[in-house]
């Protein structure tokens, strides 16, 4: 699912709601904003997001926050959502969030299994011949050939429960998600005529994904937002059956290592790294196999969270090894009506192995796939930080990619 950059005027509202908290006052609080949003991926977005607060001091950040979001994009990507927010639960160490929300797309990007795919346009132009298609209906049937479309509405609950605090947090989480998978759009429930994904799934992919997860996570960065010191590890396990609902049964891990290293006495140059193992096994629709388990929830590998400089999803698997690389250089500081600015640039490399499945890797098992580049991060108050990162890839033959959005990429 996409991530959103807001446009200044969102900065200035989410640092108002900052405002709120940072006093300690108690009752309802909101804020709600406009936000414009851009990525190689999904195009250039716009949509409304607004959360109403309840704070309850000595709790934080607050006790309860209600969000409501709507997003569409260039790309006709939507996505919109209620996520609900308590902190503290019954006064115990425990801390619950749900999200309901719809998400659509028409361009998803689909190569194929495995990390010997090419993407190859080529190809595409010469199927378009051999079915006789010319004209405007074989630049739209190229352009579509490596493309699938679907919708999926969906419904999330997770808990975390606290065991120590920091510097050495321990938490454990558990979860459930349902996605209900539709293959195609409002106009036909199908996938695109001739495409690549049509000849794997000519039916499409339809049904629900009921997934149940927990793992546990320790802790101890600095700043939950722009760390530049300390770790977060987790490791956790996830599966999906009939018998909780899910039209697929598999089940899978994943242990998740994340690093942040000061390499200057004023924590002004951090090297930050994450390195992921994620397996699966049974049967998943595309969608699911793109997923990487854990706390966070994104795709990889290929597009703005796990593999900068490929296209979204462009490496599918049940296996991944994956790998990033960041070295964070804050280069400016300065205030600005009593609010607080940090500016900083980066190079990052991402870098995955990936297989189909354990007896079918389906390409070359030590062949890495990877994209690198260069970004720039604005922090507000070190709490609200904005990204833009450009990057490339060698099994790309596209432009760069650019991609302009909220927070770390972790």
């Amino acid at each position: 699912m996409p991530g959103m950059l807001t446009a200044i005027s969102m900065v200035g509202a989410l640092a108002a709601a900052g405002a709120d908290v940072s006093a300690g006052r108690a009752g309802f609080g909101w804020g709600a904003v406009p936000f414009v949003a851009y990525s190689s991926d999904d195009g250039v977005a716009y949509g409304a997001v607004g959360t109403l607060y309840w704070y309850q001091p000595p709790v934080e950040p607050y006790r309860y926050a209600l969000t409501l979001q709507f997003f569409m994009t260039t790309k006709w990507v939507q996505y919109h959502r209620v996520k609900f927010d308590a902190v503290e639960v019954a006064d115990l160490p425990l801390r619950l969030w749900g999200d309901i929300g719809f998400y659509a797309t028409i361009s998803q990007a689909f190569c194929g299994f495995g990390n010997a795919v090419s993407c190859d346009p080529a190809l595409a132009r010469r199927t378009a011949a051999a079915q006789q298609l010319t004209g405007a209906a074989a630049d739209g049937f190229v352009d579509r050939y490596y493309q699938n479309r679907f919708m999926q509405p969906y419904a999330l609950v997770n808990g975390r429960w606290r065991f120590t605090p920091l510097p050495h947090k321990i938490e454990a989480f558990a979860g459930w998600r349902g996605s209900y998978y539709l293959t195609g759009d409002f106009g036909e429930l199908a996938p695109y005529p001739g495409s690549l994904y049509a000849r794997y799934f000519p039916d499409g992919e339809n049904g629900l994904a009921s997934v149940l997860q927990a793992g546990i996570m320790l802790d101890s960065r600095d700043n939950e937002a722009a760390p530049r010191r300390g770790y977060w590890i987790e490791g956790s396990l996830r599966g999906a059956a009939p018998f909780i609902g899910s039209r697929w049964t598999y089940g899978g891990a994943n242990a998740t290592l994340r690093g942040f290293v000061p390499l200057d006495r004023r924590r002004q140059i951090v090297l930050a790294g994450r390195l992921v193992l994620d397996g699966a096994v049974g049967e998943l629709p595309v969608q699911e196999m793109a997923r990487v388990g854990g706390a966070t929830d994104y795709v990889a590998f290929g597009g703005e969270y796990m593999g900068r400089g490929l296209r979204s999803q462009r490496v599918l698997g049940r296996i991944k090894l994956l790998e990033q690389t960041e070295l964070r250089w804050r280069v400016w500081g300065f205030r600005l009506l009593d609010q607080f600015f940090d500016l900083s640039w980066l190079g990052f490399v991402d870098a995955a192995l990936v297989g189909y499945d354990w007896t079918d890797w389906r390409g070359d098992p030590l062949g890495a796939v990877w994209g690198g580049g260069g970004g720039l991060r604005l922090a507000w108050n070190r709490d609200f930080v904005i990204r833009c990162d450009l990057a490339v890839s060698p099994v790309e033959s596209r432009a760069p990619a650019l991609y302009l959005n909220l927070g770390h990429v972790f």
